[in-house]
């Protein structure tokens, strides 16, 4: 069962949500395709709803309207850090990755930890992986005060209102991706010391993926540590040595493909 709204009947989204948990909400202008939208108010995994308008609309008004469905289940405040905007193709290099691992895992087989590590996250991404995320700013005064971060959008795109987790999670160069807690003022290295790198782990610098898709470098090592705070969401992508093997092309691919995981 489906349900067709206009926007100006939003106040009525709080009851169809409330006895509807689990339908697919389809709140309708127009019944043109070129501007249809997806829309998660309340995070990646939640209720996902469609929104079609009758021409191309502003982010910020995409913005506007999934935080008014999200303040009508009143539910907890937008963690605006981690929301994210995406478009629905899946990323370029994404099903290249994926070969490139298997490949690897099998190359590698007679070096369990490594192709278990190669395998495992391979199927991580497979799975998790499915749309191109847009580096741009969510936050909706950010957007409201920079019409550079305001740009005109046309379907296809996948708006994401994230909520705040209570972990990070790191994958690479170890068994398989895990999540581990949050805990605030707490950096890259404090987080590594609670998991098993394998021997194949690059353990000078790891790759941390803040919860808004930026990518930045962070030394661990006793010699070039530096303590740098992670927000609540972040990936820590530890890197694969090249001591014997060049990884720099596999490390490059795969932290840039994590990207567009979305909260």
């Amino acid at each position: 069962m489906s349900y067709f709204y206009t926007l100006s009947r939003l106040k009525k989204i709080k009851y169809i949500l409330n006895i509807t948990p689990y339908v697919l909400l389809i709140i309708s202008f127009t019944t043109n395709a070129n501007n249809n939208f997806i829309i998660s108010p309340q995070g990646n995994n939640s209720q996902k709803i469609n929104i079609e308008y009758s021409e191309p609309i502003r982010l910020l008004t995409l913005i506007k309207d999934a935080k008014e469905i999200r303040q009508a289940k009143k539910t907890s405040s937008t963690y605006w850090l981690g929301s994210s905007l995406s478009k629905l193709i899946q990323p370029q290099k994404k099903q290249d990755l994926i070969k490139n691992l298997k490949q690897l895992s099998i190359k590698h087989e007679r070096s369990q930890p490594l192709s278990i590590s190669f395998s495992n996250n391979a199927q991580w991404v497979e799975k998790n992986i499915h749309n191109t995320r847009i580096i741009t700013p969510i936050d909706i005064d950010k957007v409201r005060l920079n019409k550079n971060h305001n740009p005109l959008l046309k379907g296809g795109y996948k708006l994401t209102l994230a909520n705040r987790p209570n972990n990070i999670l790191i994958l690479g160069a170890i068994n398989k991706p895990q999540k581990l807690l949050w805990y605030p003022r707490k950096s890259a290295s404090y987080y590594l010391q609670k998991i098993a790198l394998i021997d194949d782990a690059d353990k000078s610098n790891v790759i941390v993926i803040q919860p808004d898709g930026i990518k930045t470098n962070h030394p661990i090592a006793y010699w070039n540590n530096q303590h740098i705070n992670i927000s609540p969401g972040s990936i820590i992508y530890v890197n694969y040595k090249s001591l014997l093997h060049d990884y720099s092309i596999l490390n490059n691919m795969l932290s840039s493909i994590l990207i567009n995981r979305t909260l």
